[in-house]
């Protein structure tokens, strides 16, 4: 902008917060949270550092819109991403990648230390969603170096595992492993 007005500079900032976040839940959207991940990925490789991913899904989610409504299922989504946003370190990043489908990039992390977190994540959501808006969410889990040193082969590997913990019964998290 040449002299740039308040409302330019304002317009400015509404533009950018729209190509780096979801507007609903607040947390980085799909665009930008792949792009972290490629990121990551890419210092994980120079530095020979570890690299987890989880991909997350929210239970019977259609379910949840069909029977309470819309409007509870936004709640849902937005509790859900508040709750892992609150509870991640601050070199992780957390967006979601679609409906009610989440990613949390871990840099340098082991896959093990995932799992403190999840549980966390699931005794906080059971302690304050309550019964009348109970809901439970799966999680596939992939790392660098162990399972893919590209973005899109790990994405696919976490998907693998999401895929096996819903197909499981649910409300679990899976590693990927290779068949």
């Amino acid at each position: 902008f040449k002299n740039p007005t308040i409302i330019d500079i304002h317009l400015f900032e509404r533009l950018q917060f729209q190509a780096t976040y979801d507007e609903l839940t607040q947390v980085y959207n799909r665009r930008f949270i792949l792009y972290i991940l490629k990121k990551e990925l890419e210092r994980a490789k120079r530095y020979k550092h570890d690299l987890t991913i989880v991909l997350f899904d929210i239970d019977n989610f259609k379910r949840i819109n069909d029977v309470m409504g819309h409007l509870t299922g936004d709640k849902v989504l937005k509790l859900f991403a508040n709750v892992v946003k609150d509870n991640i370190r601050i070199e992780d990043s957390f967006g979601r990648i679609g409906g009610e489908e989440f990613l949390l990039v871990l840099p340098e992390t082991p896959i093990s230390k995932a799992f403190p977190l999840l549980e966390r994540i699931r005794d906080i959501l059971a302690e304050i969603s309550g019964e009348k808006m109970f809901f439970t969410f799966s999680s596939g889990i992939a790392g660098f170096p162990q399972h893919a040193d590209e973005e899109i082969t790990l994405l696919h590997s976490a998907d693998k595992a999401l895929l096996r913990a819903k197909l499981e019964g649910k409300n679990r998290d899976y590693i990927f492993y290779k068949e």
